[in-house]
């Protein structure tokens, strides 16, 4: 790798922000071997690998990697840090309510199979697998795997195989949304206490 004209870039993801990336550069170091900057600090040999961390970066995080670091006479330039959802919106963030796109369905030799991630130290991450669907009954949407008919399928195709089937101007998003919000404020309590968690025939 020391005669590759290129750097190597590990970046740590879920776990502890702090213990991976810290793990990530011990490792770099014992495995590769350091030379000192010219500042007295250890960088990787040849200067060939770094660390990114863009996983859940706070203040915080970055203080307490930054400080262990220093102790152990480590470059600051073996770790950069990225911009992630915490650092612009503090405490809400798309973990805040668990959101996130994932590819759930891969087809190969016109069969579809499940595709998740589950991630090592961060069970709460791993993601849903399957065809999802998006199904309307009394006003309330509810995402199901694996639906069976199509019809009743709230979902459309937008984009397919590098081709734009469906044009979208944010407009049009808002006013159905603000539609949406209307419909589910002029629902009475008893009405949504009725609506069943489990949808049995969407349709």
């Amino acid at each position: 790798m020391l005669s590759v004209p290129a750097k190597l870039i590990i970046r740590p993801d879920s776990g502890d922000p702090v213990q991976s990336t810290i793990f990530a550069v011990d490792m770099i170091l014992e495995k590769l071997g350091y030379e000192y900057n010219q500042k007295g600090y250890k960088i990787a040999k040849g200067d060939k690998a770094g660390v990114i961390l863009g996983d859940s970066v706070t203040p915080r995080v970055i203080q307490e990697v930054m400080s262990y670091l220093m102790e152990n006479k480590i470059s600051a330039s073996m770790v950069n840090f990225g911009m992630g959802g915490a650092l612009m919106t503090g405490d809400k963030t798309r973990d805040t309510y668990g959101f996130t796109m994932k590819c759930s369905a891969v087809c190969r030799d016109g069969s579809w199979y499940e595709c998740f991630k589950m991630p090592k130290g961060s069970a709460f991450k791993t993601s849903l697998g399957g065809m999802f669907h998006v199904v309307k009954d009394m006003g309330f949407y509810h995402t199901t795997v694996n639906h069976t008919d199509e019809e009743c399928d709230e979902l459309q195709t937008v984009f397919k195989n590098g081709v734009i089937v469906r044009n979208e101007t944010l407009t049009n998003i808002r006013n159905r949304l603000s539609s949406e919000i209307i419909l589910g404020m002029s629902r009475t309590d008893k009405e949504a206490r009725e609506v069943p968690t489990e949808v049995a025939q969407p349709c």
